[in-house]
């Protein structure tokens, strides 16, 4: 193997790496009422406490974390899987080591569409 494809590689295995521990930290995110202690005041917890309690659970806890977990751990796995594929291969194979993982991870935009 040729000294870029090496390179890019030998970086690609610790941002594999990286990815992973990530997941990991995003999985262990809590921001809903295990968050923390929500001490009643006279009269109880306000309506809006609650609400916003449930609204972290349902958006945050029950949805986005577990999502940007699971993209982590995808994209550290195809990172891991093309490294094994392209770790013998040629500086020629870059272009292709490059469509690989872009057509692995999908679509990055942060658009939601028009």
């Amino acid at each position: 193997m040729r000294d870029i494809l090496k390179v890019d590689l030998d970086r690609l295995e610790v941002l594999a790496g990286e990815l992973g521990t990530l997941a990991k930290d995003a999985a262990a995110l809590t921001v809903g009422p295990a968050a923390g202690p929500h001490a009643a005041g006279p009269g109880g917890i306000m309506p809006s406490v609650l609400t916003a309690s449930r609204m972290s659970t349902d958006l945050l806890d029950a949805a986005l974390v577990p999502a940007v977990t699971e993209r982590f751990e995808e994209t550290s796995n195809v990172i891991r899987s093309s490294i094994e594929a392209y770790r013998n291969r040629e500086d020629d194979a870059v272009a292709e080591l490059a469509a690989a993982y872009l057509s692995s991870t999908g679509d990055w935009t942060t658009e939601t569409g028009a």
